[in-house]
């Protein structure tokens, strides 16, 4: 009779649960910088070529080594993440991103090829979303670690939404697109430091209800 009258109230408490833990919100103050990062890329590296005077589908190319290298990256990334701890993988490849990308607005304008590399190394570094994904079920006890991936990627939703039009309004203001990869250069840098002080789980399963 007392096993059936906790389960429920478990269920029905998780939510607000994972909503009390700090742990929840240090994980989302870190995918929200990380989103403001992704999408800017996602959004200004097509216009970036064309406002640099390259064609449209030049631009697209871009788009396209971008995401190629994304996947070049995943090999690199998730399996490191199988070495070490997630977290550190997680800062490596957010400052590896941000270095490609101050590379790039430190090139923006000069050779196509030159432009394409830089372009290819932040794909690379972006290359770490499974490594992201995989560290949301990894701060939350079993009982609440769907409600805990589920209230980070919605709090994500901040980055996601506002990222883009204050990457445009930097943009728009220092009047050189470049000043959007500036946005997302430093929102992952803040992603870098972020994740770097998450709480460390070597020798742990699960962080408790801290």
């Amino acid at each position: 009779g007392e096993t059936d009258v906790v389960k429920p109230a478990v269920k029905d408490a998780s939510f607000i649960d994972v909503l009390k833990m700090k742990i929840t919100w240090h994980v989302s103050t870190m995918f929200i910088f990380w989103q403001v990062a992704y999408m800017t890329g996602t959004a200004f590296v097509a216009v970036s070529f064309v406002n640099a005077g390259f064609t449209a589908v030049q631009g697209g190319l871009a788009v396209t080594i971008y995401n190629l290298s994304q996947l070049v990256g995943q090999q690199i990334w998730g399996p490191l993440s199988d070495r070490m701890e997630r977290k550190s993988v997680i800062a490596i490849a957010a400052i590896w991103w941000s270095v490609a990308t101050f590379g790039y607005i430190f090139v923006y304008g000069s050779s196509l090829n030159v432009m394409y590399l830089l372009i290819a190394l932040m794909g690379v570094g972006m290359g770490m979303v499974p490594v992201i994904l995989a560290s949301f079920s990894d701060y939350f006890p079993t009982e609440v670690g769907g409600s805990g991936a589920g209230v980070v990627s919605t709090m994500g939703l901040v980055g996601r939404f506002f990222g883009p039009m204050l990457a445009g309004f930097v943009a728009d203001t220092t009047g050189t697109i470049t000043g959007a990869f500036g946005v997302g250069a430093v929102a992952m840098l803040l992603a870098a430091i972020t994740a770097f002080t998450l709480p460390s789980l070597k020798g742990k399963t699960e962080i408790g209800r801290a």
